[in-house]
């Protein structure tokens, strides 16, 4: 199957709902009561820095730009490997996630002489999210 044969075929409201699952995931996954005080710590960012709001039309609108690629080529890649239900989807998500988020994340955070828990935190957003968008597709259909 093509691309282009599996672009006609995704469910655009399954790629929607998982953009909204990532974002939902992300406000609950950096929150100060989850990883948020400890991501805030490892990257170098002070109280007075997390709480400034300043520029966050544009970082959400990047975040829903770029979730939105992973959901459309994540919606693509499970009709091109006949995936089927919401098992399938979330298993198809983590691979995604896990190989093309968090194993190159890692790589950078390595080279960047990042502490390690600062790549388990960002990655293992990375490979939530994906799973979840992946399920999410997976039940939409």
């Amino acid at each position: 199957m093509s691309w282009a044969d599996a672009l006609e075929n995704i469910n655009y409201l399954g790629v929607a709902l998982g953009v909204v699952a990532a974002l939902a995931i992300g406000a609950i996954w950096y929150a100060p009561g989850a990883f948020g005080t400890m991501w805030g710590s490892l990257v170098g960012l002070k109280k007075k820095d997390m709480e400034d709001r300043s520029g966050m039309a544009v970082m959400m609108t990047m975040s829903v730009v770029f979730y939105a690629i992973v959901s459309l080529i994540t919606s693509a890649l499970y009709v091109m490997t006949s995936s089927d239900g919401m098992a399938e989807g979330l298993l198809l998500g983590a691979i995604l996630g896990f190989t093309f988020g968090f194993g190159p994340l890692a790589v950078t955070y390595v080279f960047a002489r990042r502490k390690f828990d600062l790549s388990l935190i960002d990655g293992g957003y990375i490979v939530v999210t994906c799973a979840v968008i992946g399920a999410v597709i997976g039940y939409i259909g």
